[in-house]
């Protein structure tokens, strides 16, 4: 039975598009994959490994336990269609039928999918979802001119400008998940910085 190993850059592609995500640095990924690397044989091994046995690994990540689990039930929904790490079968897939089969693991987030469909399937989709596109809205961001629909506007951006929207959005997001948190309610101030609302005019 083939099984990809580290050495298939395709499974490295996807692998590190789940752990970059909230942008940790590409020296804390590469730590994290070696340390990985050097206590289990392969990734088909920590596709089934115990989450106790690579908790520690990911705790440096942001949102370390989350990656944990949205990796490991992607691999093994790939392994469970082509029996190895293989997921070529993937890239032949429509766009539609992409999201609905990454959507049917319960595990990965909206925002997660979007990345995935963007750079790794090369499928043209913003990864701007629907909780980034009410905190533009409260910002002011959705009047935008000729337009309506503000993730067809999203789609004429490139994919590096497009993660730069991201990052700063669930920074935002989780600075009101937080106040939540502590019983408190995000203003529409807290939302209303320049750098948010000018952030399509600086693209």
């Amino acid at each position: 039975m083939e099984v990809y190993q580290s050495s298939s850059p395709l499974l490295e592609q996807l692998i590190d598009n789940i752990l970059l995500e909230d942008g940790p640095s590409n020296e804390v990924v590469t730590t994290l994959k070696t340390g990985l690397l050097q206590e289990f044989v392969d990734w088909n091994e920590i596709r089934i490994v115990s989450s106790d046995r690579l908790a520690s690994y990911f705790q440096e990540l942001i949102n370390g336990d989350y990656k944990r689990m949205a990796l490991q039930a992607l691999l093994n929904k790939i392994f469970s269609r082509s029996g190895s790490l293989d997921y070529q079968f993937l890239m032949d897939f429509e766009a539609n039928d992409l999201e609905d089969y990454l959507t049917g693991i319960m595990e990965l987030r909206e925002n997660t999918i979007k990345r995935l469909m963007l750079r790794v399937f090369k499928k043209n989709v913003s990864p701007v979802t629907t909780d980034h596109e009410i905190v533009l809205e409260v910002a002011g961001c959705s009047l935008i001119p000729g337009s309506e629909d503000i993730k067809t506007v999203f789609k004429a951006y490139q994919v590096e400008q497009l993660e730069g929207i991201q990052l700063l959005l669930n920074k935002i997001l989780k600075e009101d998940l937080a106040k939540r948190e502590e019983g408190q309610m995000a203003s529409v101030e807290d939302f209303n910085s320049p750098t948010l609302k000018n952030i399509l005019a600086q693209l």
